[in-house]
């Protein structure tokens, strides 16, 4: 795969010329950059959102595979593509890397429990996928913060090297009773959590032991 342009002495979008972050950058300008295409995508299942995209370092030189599970509130306008960056700055690092598109409410099976059983199916193939053999380490950001945080509490996750939730929706009752991300919640679990206990209890990372601690700050 190429360089992220900050590796290939280009400014990347939002940073000044001495590396760090320009005062005018919109937050936003992720969902729009996009790195080089991955090194192959692979389907793990029928359906085209059932893929997964790989990218390979030049040289292998960590013994980890990250496995990263986007965000966008669960919405079918927000796919893959924007956790690219992330993906490939994994893979400039060293580490063998496969980002997973998974079905979301709105789309022919998204939501809940399809949208869980996609990245289960994601993870089962990456694990045997050749070329991302070394143990895996979950990465998720927003809503897919909450599906790597549920995942680690899952039968099937055994084996993990680790799990990383950014802002992951860690406790959806709460989420869902105030409204964050508006209907985001709701619609990913059918109602709510008078309306669809068992969703909510099933897919809350709060409502299941999982073996990590929460973070928080203001940076």
């Amino acid at each position: 795969p190429q360089p992220i342009p900050a590796m290939s002495g280009r400014r990347r979008p939002g940073v000044d010329k001495d590396g760090g972050l320009a005062d005018d950058r919109d937050p936003s300008q992720v969902l729009t950059e996009v790195a080089d295409p991955p090194t192959r995508t692979t389907a793990y299942g029928a359906d085209p959102a059932q893929v997964y995209d790989v990218r390979l370092p030049d040289r292998v030189t960590r013994g980890l595979t990250v496995v990263i599970v986007h965000g966008g509130f669960w919405r079918p306008e927000y796919d893959r593509t924007h956790a690219s960056r992330q993906a490939q700055a994994f893979a400039d690092a060293g580490y063998p890397t496969a980002a997973v598109e998974y079905r979301r409410p709105g789309m022919p099976g998204g939501g809940w429990p399809g949208t869980g059983e996609d990245v289960a199916g994601a993870v089962t193939a990456v694990r045997r996928d050749p070329d991302l053999s070394h143990p895996p380490v979950l990465v998720g950001h927003s809503a897919g913060g909450q599906l790597v945080a549920w995942a680690a509490a899952q039968p099937w996750a055994h084996g993990l090297r680790g799990v990383v939730s950014l802002a992951g929706v860690l406790d959806l009752a709460h989420g869902a009773d105030t409204g964050v991300g508006g209907t985001a919640i709701i619609d990913f679990l059918g109602g709510y959590p008078s309306d669809s206990p068992e969703a909510y209890a099933a897919a809350d990372p709060d409502a299941a032991w999982w073996p990590g601690s929460c973070r928080s700050g203001t940076a």
